[in-house]
């Protein structure tokens, strides 16, 4: 994470809490490209977008964050 996000991570954290505290919670789950340098490919990671109920609030709330996705061995 960069110096940006760094920076941005306690404003994330508030929204993301205030997120939480609401009776309805909208999650979505989208697959991206994530590239691998080292490897010289692509990986798939997943973006994650949280969202408030609209109707209960002055102001709807958006939270996204992203993970790599992991292949565990079976």
């Amino acid at each position: 994470m960069g110096r940006t996000g760094v920076a941005l991570e306690p404003l994330w954290r508030c929204l993301a809490e205030l997120l939480r505290r609401g009776a309805v919670l909208h999650a979505d789950e989208t697959p991206v490209p994530q590239p691998d340098p080292d490897r010289r490919k692509t990986n798939r990671a997943n973006l994650w977008a949280y969202r408030s109920n609209a109707l209960g609030r002055a102001q709807t709330l958006l939270v996204s964050t992203g993970h790599p996705k992991h292949h565990t061995k079976t």
